[in-house]
């Protein structure tokens, strides 16, 4: 791809954008740095901001840069669509164009518990963006069923960097398993503790798992008590998203797993771990749901997980065949590829 394919009509200046994370560092990463990166391979100039720039902001820089200036905001939700909607009516003063991204995040608080007020309040500040992306065709839908707004679709993608080549077993070595998650995922934990005590006898787990908090709001790495008297089972200190895939495949994974339990949030998450586990050499089992629906080896319930590990415990040579296609999976949507960087330069020049 050629520089500058982002330009506008006044002397086709390149773009110059803010973009905002008012989430976990983990979750930013892959909704606002994978695309930041993104437009930089386009030959756009970028910022990173903590929060929505005033429309004053954007203004002035606009007249110092001889920009234009596209305001991208990152996991809105209906904690903060409010105040998001009002910053977005003052730009409308100033023909500030905006993209909103909506990703599974958005979904942990169940729509369905939600006030009408707050519901029209999240539709009215998707209306009010210029542009809304998402990750899935599933909460492409869902969107468009809840706001009337139709989303382009730019999927969650794994820089070429961050790439690894299979690990082989050492002689007489446990199958190492890795599972990543955090306390959203609890409703995993009985369907995980089940499949740990079934494979002791062959598989090590290694389990990263998520931050939470305690009541005085500090944040401490505690183990599910589902969990916690299990022997085989290696814990890793949680990692942000930026640097977990080098911790990761350090701590030399044969086989991922994807186990999820069929609630509405996990209906309207995404396929990363295939990615995830296409970067890191590995051969991957997902759940039999949704987000996996486009990848070759599922299991469901925990019999299947179960037969499935068994099975790349006493075949080397499918385990390094799955891990293959996991890497071409992950591989052909990869944040340098066409197929990534045009969705992303279809989505924000729409808005032009």
């Amino acid at each position: 791809m050629t520089k500058n394919l982002l330009k506008f009509p006044n002397n086709g200046k390149p773009l110059a954008r803010f973009i905002t994370f008012p989430a976990a560092e983990s979750i930013g990463y892959w909704r606002m740095g994978m695309p930041f990166v993104g437009v930089h391979k386009l030959g756009v100039h970028g910022k990173i901001g903590d929060k929505l720039p005033s429309r004053y902001e954007v203004q002035a820089d606009d007249k110092k840069n001889g920009t234009r200036t596209l305001v991208v905001a990152t996991h809105l939700t209906y904690i903060n669509a409010a105040k998001t909607l009002e910053t977005l009516k003052t730009y409308e003063k100033g023909s500030i164009r905006t993209v909103i991204d909506v990703d599974d995040y958005v979904w942990r608080a169940d729509i369905l518990r939600l006030t009408s007020k707050q519901k029209q309040q999240f539709s009215d500040t998707l209306r009010a963006a210029t542009v809304v992306t998402t990750t899935t065709e599933y909460l492409q839908k869902k969107i468009k069923e809840h706001s009337g707004v139709q989303a382009w679709i730019v999927p969650n993608t794994i820089p070429e960097a961050e790439f690894r080549l299979p690990q082989p077993r050492k002689d007489g070595e446990k199958l190492r398993v890795i599972y990543t998650g955090a306390f959203q995922h609890s409703s995993e934990w009985p369907m995980l503790k089940e499949m740990i005590e079934r494979t002791a006898d062959f598989a090590k787990w290694i389990l990263f798992y998520g931050r939470t908090k305690d009541k005085s709001g500090f944040e401490n790495y505690v183990v599910p008590e589902p969990l916690k008297d299990l022997k085989n089972i290696e814990w890793q200190v949680p990692q942000d998203a930026q640097f977990f895939l080098r911790t990761a495949y350090n701590t030399t994974p044969h086989v991922a797993v994807a186990p999820l339990a069929t609630t509405f949030t996990n209906l309207a998450k995404s396929d990363l771990k295939i990615l995830e586990a296409g970067a890191l050499g590995c051969a991957v089992i997902a759940q039999d749901l949704e987000p996996y629906k486009d990848w070759g080896h599922k299991a469901d319930f925990v019999d299947g997980f179960v037969e499935k590990l068994k099975e790349l415990n006493e075949d080397e040579a499918l385990r390094f065949q799955i891990a293959e296609e996991a890497t071409n999976y992950a591989w052909e949507r990869r944040l340098e590829s066409a197929q990534y960087l045009g969705k992303l330069y279809a989505a924000y020049t729409y808005s032009q």
